[in-house]
């Protein structure tokens, strides 16, 4: 199956590139939704809750033109693995769909669940699915300022909220926090806003989470996660141990994940010149993660990166070279004084070329 098969093309949320950004989160519920900006008939990107609130802050004005970004566009004739392993790494559960240059719709997060939910894969037992899963706990008389270290420590979206005994009580989501601290507003003078955002911190976690949540236990299946996550349309199912004690979280994440599997990975080429010891390190360390980007699925072959540093003015240079099945050969040159800087730029370019 394709995601041709489960295309999206009705009820689609729809905005316009001169509406206001505060108009459209106010359609959104979740970090993971989107909104599709059009003009006409041309789709130029989508306004999302985690790149709106949470990487940046905009004013409750803001255009949406200048707030919107670009995600990954899946093609018809991607398979559903690579749908959900876009939808992973953008953080964005709700992707376009292309046949060419063509938008057809949307793919989303629930109908490849839907559609997945009854694969052997996840008709086993729910301890053998989340294996060794650490899970992170806060209690209800915490600081909202520890549990924001510990989203950020952890790189977690939400965090079980326990009683004294360790029972549980409910869940806070990083979503719904920082709704708080960085939701559009209009413009206010520095101290005001620091002043704002000192005394939230000091608020404790029985003011924001939520106490209704679904539970199963080890006992279960991923399989009847999954039918609660879509039946009763949340993100996450809590596993427990009698006396409610939380052992474990499956999130509609964790379920993507499975399903898409480790990616096949094209072989990246890294050369350096010129470099010092410790330019080489950086060089080294930043090319293991870019490595993750390359994924066979869309077709890439093979790709090389040279990073030089010239002998006049301490100039950096960064050439890639990108090699996909039926297409040209894509180069890129950049050129900077600051190795960091370089590195960034090309992680950025790396995406856009692999995107296309």
């Amino acid at each position: 199956m394709t995601v041709r098969d489960l295309v999206k093309t009705d009820n689609i949320i729809r905005i316009s590139s001169d509406d206001s950004l505060t108009s459209a989160l106010a359609l959104l519920s979740s970090s993971h939704d989107a909104a599709f900006v059009f003009e006409k008939e041309e789709f130029l990107g989508v306004i999302n809750p985690y790149y709106s609130l949470i990487k940046t802050s905009y004013p409750a004005n803001t255009s949406i033109k200048h707030a919107l970004v670009k995600p990954p566009r899946v093609r018809a004739g991607d398979r559903l693995e690579e749908a959900a392993r876009l939808m992973m790494e953008s953080k964005i559960h709700y992707l376009p769909v292309f046949d060419n240059q063509k938008f057809l719709g949307i793919i989303t997060s629930r109908r490849i669940l839907n559609n997945i939910q009854n694969e052997k894969r996840f008709q086993g037992s729910i301890g053998s699915f989340l294996g060794k899963q650490s899970l992170v706990t806060v209690r209800e008389n915490d600081p909202i300022s520890k549990a924001m270290a510990l989203f950020k420590e952890h790189r977690i979206s939400k965090l079980v909220v326990i009683s004294p005994t360790k029972t549980l009580i409910g869940i806070l989501a990083y979503y719904d926090i920082i709704t708080y601290v960085s939701s559009p507003r209009e413009r206010q003078n520095y101290n005001s806003r620091q002043g704002e955002r000192d005394s939230f911190m000091e608020k404790p976690v029985r003011n924001f989470f939520q106490r209704n949540v679904l539970t199963l236990t080890e006992k279960n299946s991923p399989q009847e996660a999954i039918k609660l996550i879509l039946d009763k349309q949340i993100g996450s199912v809590i596993i427990i141990e009698p006396k409610r004690k939380p052992v474990g979280i499956i999130t509609t994440k964790d379920i993507l994940k499975a399903f898409a599997g480790k990616p096949v990975l094209a072989p990246l080429e890294v050369y350096t010149r010129n470099l010092s010891q410790a330019g080489v390190q950086i060089v080294n360390t930043f090319s293991q993660r870019l490595g993750s980007l390359l994924n066979t699925r869309r077709g890439v072959s093979k790709a090389k990166i040279t990073i030089t540093e010239k002998k006049q003015g301490n100039v950096f240079e960064a050439v890639l070279a990108i090699f996909q099945k039926g297409k040209q050969i894509q180069v890129v040159r950049l050129e900077t004084k600051d190795l960091n800087k370089l590195l960034k730029d090309v992680k950025r370019r790396w995406k856009r070329l692999l995107a296309r």
